[in-house]
């Protein structure tokens, strides 16, 4: 649980300094609050969240239920939902604050440890292993040497949308 306490550390540490930039890079970070923590959260000028998901980590979507959300950005390496594989083309996608985001019933999680994925595998293998820090370093590792560029923009962010002076867009950093 790590993640979930980097992430309330730095929504108080940016709470209690509204003139510093708080930044927090969040590997395999569950589900933190609710609707209200949420919303608190995202009002913060000085604070970012970037979470960092790694194919078919059951932990993300942990604890379960509608009064439990995710915070901050998103970044998924790797198919949602899939057991990775570093043999396979390993591609990164950015969500902000959550949004454009495949539907999280492709992933369904049973018991802590017990995925059950989209491709059909079960079993405590498939998920479980990609909730490891060994899993992540991988997936960064193998995108680092593709051809692919790192994100650059969030998904849904297609077409003219809200533009500042002089074409200005948004980008990942």
């Amino acid at each position: 649980f790590g993640a979930a306490l980097a992430t309330i550390g730095a929504f108080r540490y940016a709470c209690l300094r509204p003139m510093m930039r708080v930044s927090c890079h969040a590997f395999s970070c569950p589900r933190v609050g609710g609707l209200e923590f949420r919303q608190a959260l995202h009002s913060l000028p000085n604070l970012k969240i970037i979470r960092l998901e790694c194919g078919a980590d059951p932990y993300v979507f942990m604890p379960e239920g509608k009064d439990w959300c995710h915070v901050g950005h998103t970044i998924t390496i790797g198919k949602e939902g899939a057991v990775y594989n570093p043999s396979l083309e390993v591609k990164a996608r950015a969500y902000q604050f959550d949004s454009h985001r495949p539907s999280k019933s492709i992933m369904k999680v049973g018991k802590p440890g017990i995925a059950s994925c989209g491709n059909g595998i079960k079993g405590k293998q498939g998920g479980k292993n990609d909730h490891r820090i060994t899993s992540y370093v991988q997936a960064l590792e193998v995108l680092a040497r593709s051809t692919d560029s790192w994100v650059s923009t969030f998904e849904g962010e297609e077409g003219e949308g809200i533009g500042g002076c002089s074409g200005e867009m948004r980008y990942v950093v």
